[in-house]
């Protein structure tokens, strides 16, 4: 076997090789041009078996020392022996070479309906360290209603940041948020960043905060997530109207309802008048020792 980087020859077999494990539901032929790519960033690796590919993963940094695990598959004609002895190689050659990239860990995400992907990601040595609810909507045509606080850009951003910080949404996920192809820390600078280009919301009644909002736009997807919402359901309400609205400025086909409580995320759904659906994503983590210590 044989593990190496992506080359631009491989492209076909990535799209052929992998597919009668998701069909029609599996997002690589979204991402493959994007993942043959060379980045200091990004790696995509495979695994050849004479003219097999085996196996494959890519890996990018979300921030300094942190990346994360995207596209971790096997052959579905490979033997067990070949895909056990594929997943580790694979493993083992990338997690060297993010340490020599200075990576302290590694984080990967799965649904709880594919139990082999969970149980593979305990093997590897990656533990769970919380759940977040996600569901996708098509973009309502409008947002309907106009009654309730005022919704605006972020005028303090500090002080929209702390109070954020401190809300349910991302105390329960470890101060991370969901992108909805990874999760990532929850800075001042990503707020700040948000509140330049109309993605840090508050909203207030006669002069009084009463809720506040991230939001997250993957604009090759046309997608706009809702990452981060807190207050009460006047002002949810009113910042997911003001979320519409800027998922139409953003020319957005589909928005992303998040919340670590599904419970909590379907009560919203509706709140929202939406059809409540989705799941869990698990979210795991890998701490890795230093490449000197390794």
């Amino acid at each position: 076997m044989n593990v190496r980087l992506v080359e631009a020859r491989d492209r076909d077999l990535l799209l052929t090789s992998f597919k009668p494990m998701f069909g029609d539901w599996d997002y690589l032929p979204m991402v493959v041009d994007d993942w043959l790519k060379r980045s200091d960033t990004r790696f995509t690796w495979v695994v050849e078996d004479g003219p097999m590919l085996a196996a494959m993963a890519q890996a990018h940094e979300t921030e300094p020392g942190e990346w994360y695990l995207n596209g971790l598959r096997s052959n579905p004609e490979a033997s067990s022996q070949q895909v056990g002895a594929a997943i580790l190689g694979l493993m083992r050659r990338m997690e060297r070479r993010l340490r020599q990239a200075g990576a302290h860990s590694v984080r990967d995400g799965t649904l709880p309906s594919f139990v082999e992907s969970r149980r593979l990601a305990r093997i590897l040595g990656f533990r769970e360290q919380f759940r977040l609810g996600h569901s996708w909507h098509p973009c309502p045509s409008a947002a309907g209603g106009s009654t309730g606080p005022e919704c605006r850009v972020a005028r303090d951003t500090d002080a929209v940041f702390e109070r954020l910080s401190r809300g349910a949404v991302l105390t329960r996920a470890c101060g991370r948020f969901f992108t909805w192809w990874d999760t990532r820390r929850f800075t001042l600078e990503r707020a700040r960043r948000a509140r330049s280009s109309g993605r840090l919301l508050q909203c207030s009644e006669n002069g009084e905060p009463e809720g506040w909002a991230f939001f997250w736009h993957v604009q090759w997807q046309g997608l706009l997530v809702l990452s981060v919402m807190e207050g009460s359901d006047l002002a949810l309400g009113a910042l997911f109207r003001a979320g519409i609205s800027a998922a139409h400025r953003l020319g957005c086909k589909g928005i992303g309802v998040v919340h670590p409580s599904l419970s909590e995320m379907h009560r919203r759904e509706r709140l929202f008048g939406l059809q409540p659906g989705g799941c869990h994503t698990i979210q795991f983590v890998k701490e890795l020792l230093p490449a000197a210590e390794w």
